[in-house]
């Protein structure tokens, strides 16, 4: 009985192109689905720097350079050392002179770093080490200047090139050959001089070490009158004042003039110490005061021989006082 119905119970019929156009529309519905994701991805690489942009809030600034080895698209943006942005493209400038500048930077760097920098801000190319990446450092500027502006252009220090450097070393070296050589006569003038005042000092040593032994000669002496008497404490004095302003002037740099008034101490002081000597040969003499030194001849000698070297170191120095100086 079964099998009796089932061959009166007819067969569905099997249609291959309904199949077939399920499968297509399937694959198409899959390839246009790919291609949409595609597109959406493309449009989001495309518009992910000007997203980027918007979301951070920057500005852009223009850098006018001369030369910019190195220096590229993604490149670091310095404010006073300190990372702060990044180069965001760089353009070649047309030639209008010798001067211009070459290259165009434009640089983006957050808002709130914008109050740092002024309009005389400049820039430059610097890098964080030897063999560091090359960075774009901005120079933030006076304080006084206005503050910078969105958009605003900076301009590069101004550079040397090798000409000129090479130009300003010649000049250099130029000034100190011609230093060097004006200098040789001043430096051979001046070790003569030296040589003079050292034997100024020399003969007033002499004359000083006549009196010493005048004085040790009158000590020596039984002259108890003549030994109180102050006038040869006094000419030793002034001798020693006299060497002094000598030692001054030789360490004077004032000029002629400075040095001429030290000479003038010293030709008055040694008048009077002439004076004095002076009058200690008339005390000396039969017909002094002091008669008894008649017997003591050592004093009358050391008496003349210090007045003969005053007397010739006094022609001296009246003669040319600046000799031993300049």
């Amino acid at each position: 009985m079964n099998s009796i119905r089932e061959a009166r119970t007819p067969r569905p019929a099997f249609n291959l192109a309904a199949v077939l156009g399920a499968r297509q529309r399937r694959r198409t519905l899959i390839g246009l689905l790919i291609m949409s994701v595609i597109f959406v991805v493309a449009v989001l690489i495309f518009l992910m720097d000007p997203l980027r942009r918007a979301l951070r809030d920057e500005v852009e600034l223009v850098a006018l350079f001369d030369s910019a080895p190195s220096i590229g698209r993604g490149a670091a943006v310095w404010i006073a050392g300190h990372e702060a942005g990044r180069v965001e493209t760089l353009e070649f400038l047309p030639l209008a002179g010798d001067t211009s500048p070459r290259l165009a930077l434009l640089l983006r760097i957050p808002r709130d770093r914008l109050p740092m920098l002024r309009a005389d801000a400049t820039v430059r190319i610097s890098s964080a080490s030897v063999a560091g990446d090359p960075a774009v450092d901005i120079l933030p500027g006076n304080a006084d200047a206005p503050p910078l502006q969105p958009g605003d252009t900076l301009r590069a220090e101004p550079t040397l090139t090798r000409a000129e450097l090479r130009q300003r070393v010649a000049r250099v070296r130029a000034a100190s050959d011609s230093l060097r050589m004006e200098s040789r006569p001043l430096a051979a003038a001046a070790r003569e001089r030296m040589i003079g005042l050292a034997r100024v000092q020399t003969r007033f040593a002499r004359v000083q070490a006549g009196l010493d032994e005048l004085s040790r000669t009158i000590d020596q002496s039984p002259l108890t009158a003549f030994t109180a008497s102050d006038d040869v404490g006094r000419a030793l004095e002034r001798l020693r004042l006299a060497g002094g302003v000598v030692a001054d002037a030789r360490g004077a740099e004032s000029g002629m003039q400075r040095t001429a008034a030290a000479f003038q101490p010293f030709l008055a002081h040694s008048a009077e110490l002439r004076a004095r000597i002076d009058s200690l040969m008339a005390r000396a003499g039969p017909n002094g005061t002091l008669a008894r030194l008649q017997s003591d001849s050592a004093i009358a000698v050391a008496l003349r021989r210090t007045r003969v070297q005053l007397d010739s170191l006094i022609a001296d120095a009246r003669a040319n006082p600046f000799r031993y100086v300049f």
